[in-house]
């Protein structure tokens, strides 16, 4: 089986991904797709479109679109809440480079109070030490049990696709900059997932993991098995 191989980060953008990179647009982010992956296969490096690995995760050829598709369904018209907790995605464009159409995909950037981009979770680790903010969690945690009783199915918790905000040295928030995985999918062949309450366990499993391997043990009882039934605060 043909396994991706992480690209490196692009020069000029100010993050990159497995599919993506991130530049700075005036005032903006934009995300912009990779028009190739390379996935080992047999010990060799073999070169395909970006579009066949999203056509086959997403359902459609452009990771972009997707993602701008789940956030007009599931967060685009957030609570007053829950607007800290999400980045809000402000529009889909197309470009043309010769014959090919790219998608840019803008995004509202994260700013720390000094004006600075906020760092992602992972990075913030990296460089800080875990988060021993019981605030922290509590707020990772309302996020989640919103998206749970608001049954948006996301699997995708990881380190990279959340940032931490820090509005004073002891006030960090976690916000969501990233939601092409807010779908089933990419998981069309765990079909034990469209039972409502097996998702959900999922979810909170995976959470549990983030808040695990990036603050302690110890936050992981934020999240109970009856998460999906409490109200974020």
């Amino acid at each position: 089986m043909a396994r991706p191989v992480k690209p490196k980060t692009p020069r000029g953008a100010v993050a990159s991904g497995w599919h993506r990179a991130v530049y700075k647009h005036g005032q903006s982010l934009v995300k912009k797709p990779f028009d190739y992956y390379t996935a080992r296969f047999l010990a060799m490096n073999i070169r395909l479109p970006m579009s066949i690995r999203a056509l086959k995760r997403y359902g459609v050829k452009d990771m972009n679109l997707a993602e701008w598709n789940h956030y007009q369904r599931y967060f685009k018209h957030l609570p007053a809440n829950m607007r800290p907790y999400f980045a809000r995605l402000t529009r889909l464009a197309y470009t043309t480079r010769g014959k090919k159409k790219r998608s840019w995909l803008y995004v509202e950037p994260v700013l720390n109070a000094n004006g600075e981009l906020s760092q992602t979770m992972a990075d913030h680790v990296k460089q800080h030490g875990r988060i021993h903010d019981p605030a922290f969690w509590d707020r990772f945690s309302s996020m989640v049990k919103w998206m749970l009783q608001q049954k948006i199915p996301f699997f995708d918790f990881n380190a990279h696709n959340i940032v931490v905000q820090r509005h004073i040295p002891r006030k960090w928030v976690p916000v969501m900059v990233d939601y092409k995985s807010a779908s089933l999918r990419p998981y069309w062949v765990h079909v034990w997932l469209r039972n409502p309450k097996i998702r959900a366990q999922r979810m909170i499993r995976l959470a549990n993991r983030t808040i695990r391997v990036m603050g302690g043990a110890h936050y992981c009882l934020k999240l109970s098995k009856n998460a999906e039934n409490e109200r974020p605060r």
